[in-house]
Order: C-alpha cells, then structure tokens, then sequence
C-alpha cells in the first residue's frame, strides 16, 4: 500500500513493516525474498532514485527484472547490492551487464558480498560493461573471495572508463601478499593511465603489501595531481617502508581527505604524517588515524601539528589510540578523539547518514571552519556510515557461509 504524505518526495511504501520509501529511495530489508509486489511497485512508475535491497536472496529471473527496470527508468542513479545472496553470482553479473551498457541514469554501483564464489560475479562482460559505461560514476565493491586475476580486471576496467571518479574496494583475503601487491600496482595504474574523467577518490581495504609495492604507490601518490580523498584501511606496512610512504604523502598538494584508519603505524610513522599535516602548502581539511596504534610520542607530535594547523584543519581523528593523561586529555581539546558511530536505531539511510554527520560536526574543534571544511566533514561522514554498511555485509557472509 503507498501513503501519500503532504510532501511527494516522502512518501512510504507499507509492503511489509520492513521495508521503507522515503526521499525517493526504495530499501529493501534483510530475511525477505523478493515479492512480486515490489517488481509491480517499480514498474508503476514510482521515481525512485535510489534502490537498496540489503540481503535479500534474488533469483536469476526477479535480478533480470530489477536490472531491466535500472536499464530504462530515467529517474534511478544509484543501485546498492549489499549482502546479497544470488542462486549464481555470474548470473548476478550477465543481468548488471545488461543494465550498465545502456543505462542512460546510473550513476553509482554498490556491491557487497555475494555469497560463495562472488568471483565468478567479476565477468569478462561486467567488466567490459564498466569499461564502456558513459554514466556510472562511482563503483563500491566488497567481495571476500576476490582473486588477483578479478582484482587486476575490475582496477582495469576502471582505468578505461570515462566517467568513474570513485573506486573502492575491499576484499578479505590479506596473507596473499601477490594479490594485494596486484591490487597495488592496478590501482597505481588506475591513478596515472586513466581516460577521461581522472579518479578523485581511492579507498582500498586490502591489508599488507610489499615493500616494493608500498613505495610504488608512495611514489604515485606524490606525483598525483587530481586524487582528493585516499582511504587506506587496515593496511599494514614494513616499518622500513611506512615512514617514508607517510612522507611522500607531502608532496601532494590535491589530498583534501586522508583515511589510515586500523592501519598499523610506529611512533616515526606518526612523526612524519605530523609534518606533512603542518605543511601550509597541502590542502588536508579531514585526516583520520583512528585505531593505528599510535603512542605517546607520536601524538605529541599530531597535537603540535594540530596547533599549527588551527581552523584549517578542522578534523584530526585518533581515537582508539594509546594515549595517557594528560596527554590524551589535552588532544581532546585539538582533535577528535571518540569514537564516531551510527547509533541511531533509524532503517532509513539517510537518516542515519545525516546523524553521523551531525555527530560529527558537533566534535569539531576549533569551531568556525570554512565552508568548503564542512562539506569535506559531510562526504567524509558518509564514508563513515558506507565503512560501517561493508562490515555488516561481512558479518552476513560469515553467517551464511
């Protein structure tokens, strides 16, 4: 039943007291098969903008159905697939095919796991379909089982399409140091070979990799003049590479957002992102080093840079640190040190986004940064609640698996 409220952009579809519309996005919530009603719901014409279905099992035939739906609806840019339970994941990845070689409107695509064998999901034609789309411009992918030869396939259609100016991917297989170091050096790749619209924003969850790789991309990064958010997550690096990976990180002068958050970071590591963050020649506005191990010594180091900074940098993230007093209570007066949650109960994305964001704006310190600072703090807030989507959709797999 559809319930028309004052506003035409809040409306709420009452299929089951699980699933919601609001603000033109359609979510479809976890332990429900796809009813042929919400098939009926998007045909009739609904306007919806963004469609969410979070684990729900899909048959090959009602996946076709949605995918023909995103290929010719004008209204819907943004499809999110998250813990997702396909009969057959290449059967997942021929319907998606179909939908990004012609869609005229889709501009973001989410995938998170896809059940066992999700890398079959990484087809030659799903690639090639990324490759030719002139639309998509953000592709957010989380699959566990991954292996180099899809790592190295995605990164590569990436760097040939014309339009994708955000990638991220994260997947679970970390003692492979040959996989992540190909992830490494296609992303590399990706940053100094790409067509047409240049990658603004790489965010990689791959865990450790190769001295050789690490100066690779330390080396591209500092040569790299359009990325303005990096988000290395739970990575960890050779203590005699981190130091001077974090030091290149100041020759660039585009990073307006960097993320190191769960990464493993010594006390020079610390020192030497404190130097490049006093550095009046970058742009960084949001830095994050939460739960990087960080001591004493190296937050000494992160509060004089701080200082330093003032307004101009208005989020310095280190919780989950290992700071004592008084020390820890002094950064609390500079930078961010709690922990940032969802912890609103609401089902609607944007609710929870929008709270995150509030949240956020309310730790800031100093008070009274630029314009430009809060719309940093707000992109990187939805980082933030996207970062949390990927870990429930990891928790779902392990339980279906």
């Amino acid at each position: 039943m559809l319930s028309d409220s004052d506003s035409a952009d809040d409306w709420v579809l009452e299929l089951n007291c699980n699933n919601f519309v609001t603000n033109r996005s359609l979510l479809i919530l976890p332990e429900h098969c796809l009813p042929s009603s919400y098939l009926t719901f998007l045909r009739s014409g609904g306007n919806i903008e963004r469609l969410t279905l979070d684990g729900t099992r899909i048959s090959p035939q009602d996946l076709r159905s949605i995918c023909e739906f995103v290929r010719i609806d004008p209204h819907i840019a943004s499809l999110k697939l998250l813990g997702i339970t396909f009969d057959s994941p290449a059967d997942g990845a021929e319907s998606l095919s179909a939908a990004l070689s012609n869609t005229a409107s889709l501009a973001q695509l989410v995938v998170y796991e896809v059940g066992k064998n999700s890398f079959s999901f990484v087809s030659p034609r799903f690639c090639q379909a990324l490759a030719e789309s002139i639309v998509l411009e953000e592709l957010d992918m989380q699959l566990s089982d991954l292996d180099e030869g899809g790592v190295a396939a995605v990164s590569s259609a990436v760097r040939m399409s014309s339009s994708i100016h955000t990638f991220s991917l994260s997947h679970a297989n970390r003692k492979l140091p040959a996989q992540t170091d190909t992830a490494v050096c296609t992303m590399c790749e990706v940053l100094t070979k790409k067509r047409g619209t240049p990658l603004r924003t790489l965010d990689l969850d791959i865990g450790s990799f190769s001295p050789e790789a690490a100066k690779t991309l330390a080396d591209t990064i500092a040569r790299n003049r359009t990325l303005t958010a990096l988000y290395l997550r739970n990575t960890f690096l050779e203590p005699e590479t981190a130091a001077p990976f974090c030091r290149a990180l100041g020759w660039n002068k585009t990073l307006e957002i960097l993320s190191l958050t769960g990464s493993a970071l010594g006390e020079e590591d610390a020192e030497e992102i404190a130097k490049v963050i006093e550095l009046k020649k970058n742009a960084l506005a949001v830095v994050d080093l939460s739960g990087c191990g960080i001591e004493n010594a190296g937050g000494k180091a992160l509060l004089r840079a701080a200082k330093t900074r003032g307004a101009s940098l208005p989020i310095l993230i280190l919780a989950g640190n290992k700071f004592t007093e008084p020390l820890a209570k002094e950064l609390g007066e500079y930078t961010i040190i709690e922990e940032i949650a969802d912890t609103t109960s609401s089902a609607s994305w944007e609710e929870r986004c929008e709270h995150i964001k509030a949240t956020l704006r309310g730790m800031v310190k100093p008070k009274g940064v630029s314009r430009k600072s809060l719309e940093l703090m707000d992109r990187f807030a939805e980082w933030i609640h996207t970062s949390g989507e990927r870990a429930i959709c990891s928790l779902k797999l392990c339980s279906i698996l």
